[in-house]
């Protein structure tokens, strides 16, 4: 649904303001409201099986090639042979233990396997298929302008406008806890401008402008800021260091579906201003046109990223020796994942940045009328972008000649 109002008209307050032939304002505002299911590839997802859940891998040896791609080896077998290091499977691929203390509150945020046939794959491949994931769009817009002729040779306008964007996608686990992986995309313009024309005389004319803008980017999902590391058996002290940053921690594997995602924050800021003035001379069968122009770009950012911790998890522990190349991630990585041994971890720690990007042009141009029906236009113009600079020079690079490089 595309949906707007427009209006204008006199600025009229009864026994204040008579705008008539004078002040005027417009008024549009624009909404757009999209509701449907997605129906692209984001809907096949890949996730551990009932049985998988239970610690039974046993169906995967059915599969082809399943014994060297699927035995799941028992990392607390490890030992050396020679140089490497070999393990001892789980008999009949069954019995692989619950180790890992976030397991319970993490396997219950995965939907049931629907297995639709076409979709899924006798590997368990695209065993979930989520037919009715949300995308779900809000928008707004409002554009507001007011003109003044305050007299024959003095003009003034300001306009104002917004617009807020709000998309609720790819949200796969709808069926468990609505909003966890809602996207929150949001995107939010802002900004005006006040325009003054003055008519000195027949010949010369003044236009000036002032110009503001900013736009953000970012997410606004609220859902997974409502958890905490704690609430999924991790120590207190990742909940401490995050501060307000807390939110659920994140799971990243090969080949099933990673679970959470950075902090949602609305951590991209751009803003421009630009001051420009120009002038119109006629003189004789000559009209020009000179001013200037200053503008400034500002880009700041910042995210607490993977602010309660990023969990990794693949093959490497749980394969039959570490020198194995043909044990798939897939089964591997979730019993990896439930006996508790990633295969890396990381908490972020982000800065924040704050560049800045100054521009200057200057202009003149000249339209000569030689007769009627012939005419030259000459112009120069000159413009210089300065160097991008970081607010408190944390963006320099290696830059000092007299020194050398540590990476040499």
């Amino acid at each position: 649904n595309n949906y707007g109002v427009s209006a204008s008209g006199p600025v009229w307050i009864p026994k204040i303001i008579n705008g008539k032939d004078k002040l005027f304002w417009t008024f549009t505002w624009n909404g757009i409201r999209q509701s449907k299911a997605e129906t692209t590839s984001s809907t096949d997802r890949t996730i551990p099986t009932m049985e998988e859940r239970q610690g039974d891998f046993s169906s995967f040896l059915n599969v082809p090639n399943g014994a060297n791609l699927y035995t799941i080896y028992d990392p607390r077998s490890a030992r050396l042979q020679g140089s490497n290091v070999v393990r001892t499977p789980f008999p009949g691929n069954k019995g692989v233990p619950i180790l890992n203390p976030t397991y319970n509150a993490f396997v219950k945020l995965f939907p049931t396997p629907n297995n639709i046939p076409g979709k899924v794959t006798v590997e368990q491949y695209n065993n979930y298929f989520a037919a009715n994931m949300p995308k779900d769009e809000k928008f707004n817009s409002i554009v507001n302008r007011y003109d003044w002729v305050v007299s024959q040779n003095h003009r003034v306008n300001v306009r104002w406008q917004w617009n807020d964007r709000l998309a609720d996608e790819y949200d796969w686990t709808y069926e468990t806890v609505r909003g966890l992986h809602s996207n929150g995309l949001t995107r939010i313009n802002r900004g005006g401008n006040v325009g003054y024309l003055w008519t000195l005389n027949s010949s010369n004319i003044l236009d000036t402008n002032f110009g503001l803008s900013r736009w953000e980017e970012g997410s606004r999902n609220q859902t997974r800021t409502q958890y905490k590391a704690a609430d999924f058996g991790l120590p207190a002290y990742i909940d401490q260091r995050a501060g307000s940053f807390t939110q659920m921690p994140r799971l990243d594997f090969d080949t099933n579906t990673d679970v959470g995602d950075s902090y949602p924050a609305i951590g991209t800021l751009l803003t421009n201003y630009e001051w420009r003035a120009s002038m119109t001379t006629i003189k004789n069968n000559h009209t020009l046109r000179y001013g200037f122009q200053e503008r400034r770009t500002n880009f700041a950012a910042s995210g607490p990223g993977s602010s309660t911790g990023y969990f990794q998890f693949r093959n490497n522990w749980t394969r039959a020796s570490n020198v194995d190349n043909l044990a798939a991630n897939h089964v591997h990585e979730w019993a990896a994942f439930m006996m508790g041994v990633p295969t890396g971890m990381s908490i972020d720690s982000n800065d924040t940045f704050y560049f800045r990007t100054p521009r200057r042009a200057l202009f003149l141009q000249d339209d000569w009328r030689i007769t009627n029906n012939f005419r030259i236009s000459m112009g120069l113009r000159y413009e210089r972008e300065a160097g991008t600079s970081e607010s408190l020079n944390r963006g320099i690079s290696w830059a000092f000649s007299d020194q050398k490089s540590p990476i040499t």
